[in-house]
């Protein structure tokens, strides 16, 4: 049996740790988001389309987390990540409880937010991929039917 420390199980905490020294060493390094600290941005770039485009049905955290399964998706399919990782990142967020679909939301509602992210680079949205845990890469450009498609999964 394992404890709580405000809602998270004590075995969690040196994982909360560890994430939290990468957090921190990462926006250390790239304190005006130039390079690498997009890397944190992973699921963010769907996600903050499912969260605009559901005007209130999704939290913050859970559209991000929607829009983490559609990277990891992205990430399979074009950046060589195993599809067994994507699958077990899936599992762990629905055993949390987690939305990891937006059910009922528009994807050309997610399609339209996206095109107004502040993000967005000459007019293209900017992706973080996995290549493999631990392996990102950032300021992938994805052609549009790609981006429609993994948005398409998400919805």
């Amino acid at each position: 049996r394992y404890g709580t420390v405000t809602g998270v199980q004590t075995c969690a905490l040196p994982i909360l740790r560890r994430c939290a020294a990468l957090k921190h060493r990462v926006v250390a390094a790239d304190p005006r988001e130039a390079g690498e600290r997009a890397i944190l941005n992973l699921g963010h770039t769907i996600g903050h389309g499912v969260e605009h485009a559901a005007d209130g049905r999704y939290l913050h955290g859970e559209a991000i987390a929607i829009g983490l399964v559609a990277a990891l998706g992205l990430s399979v399919e074009h950046a060589g990540l195993d599809v067994a990782i994507a699958d077990e990142v899936r599992g762990l967020l629905e055993r949390q409880g987690l939305p990891v679909v937006a059910e009922g939301v528009d994807p050309t509602a997610v399609l339209h937010a996206m095109r107004a992210d502040k993000k967005r680079v000459a007019g293209r949205s900017r992706f973080v991929l996995l290549e493999a845990p631990g392996r990102p890469v950032w300021g992938v450009q994805l052609d549009d039917a790609a981006v429609e498609a993994a948005v398409a999964a998400a919805t």
